[in-house]
């Protein structure tokens, strides 16, 4: 009974509609929670379960683009765990994932990460050589 009910709210819209919903990220402990949540949903994707979570037509992908909004959040832990999400997406190497990532506004994650590269090498050369 349990596996039917999930499997029905994976592949329903409500699940990206939860994703995308404007939670009020200022309260700390909400943010933990709802980081967590994305996580335990980004490590069951694989290569049958990504598609529920996007959008092709629509150039959509709720949990990609709200997990990008926390890549460079102040706490450590949420920040690891966006991280994760990302990267256990990027592993998978779906076409239509990566097909997504050349296209706004997914694309624009790789100039932010680009920028906080630079930003950590230039501390990094700081710390080295005073």
């Amino acid at each position: 009974m349990f596996f039917l009910l999930a499997d029905y709210i994976l592949s329903h819209p409500f699940l990206n509609k939860l994703i995308s919903f404007k939670f009020n990220f200022y309260d700390e402990e909400l943010v933990d929670t709802f980081i967590s949540f994305l996580k335990a949903l980004a490590l069951s994707i694989d290569q049958t379960t990504i598609k529920f979570f996007m959008n092709a037509r629509t150039n959509n992908f709720p949990l990609l683009a709200i997990t990008c909004k926390f890549f460079n959040h102040n706490e450590t832990m949420v920040r690891n765990a966006a991280r994760i999400i990302i990267l256990t997406i990027f592993q998978l190497n779906d076409s239509l994932v990566n097909k997504l990532l050349l296209d706004l506004p997914f694309c624009t994650f790789f100039a932010h990460l680009g920028c906080f590269l630079k930003d950590l090498i230039v501390k990094i050369d700081e710390t080295h050589n005073p």
